[in-house]
């Protein structure tokens, strides 16, 4: 019993966080916040390209960037693995 009032308590404390952040969501702040992060992502991803351009390389994926996202893969297959070998 104690273990379905902490689930319910868990998914009524996770509506009110979802129900708050939906209503934050229409605001006009949060509307300028989203605008200020796009903007600011562009302009480096704008600064990136030209640098690797005009030093005639090419504006792909590094092969530093490929390994983290390997070593991540791994990581998330390997403790997938351990969890289910657990049981």
């Amino acid at each position: 019993m104690r273990t379905i009032c902490r689930t319910l308590l868990i998914l009524f404390i996770s509506l009110l966080i979802g129900v708050g952040l939906w209503a934050l969501s229409g605001t006009a702040w949060a509307g300028g916040y989203v605008d200020g992060v796009v903007a600011a992502n562009q302009a480096m991803m704008d600064a990136a390209y030209t640098t690797q351009t005009t030093t005639g390389g090419y504006y792909v994926a590094s092969g530093a960037n490929m390994l983290k996202i390997l070593a991540v893969a791994a990581l998330v297959i390997g403790a997938t693995y351990l969890l289910e070998t657990r049981r």
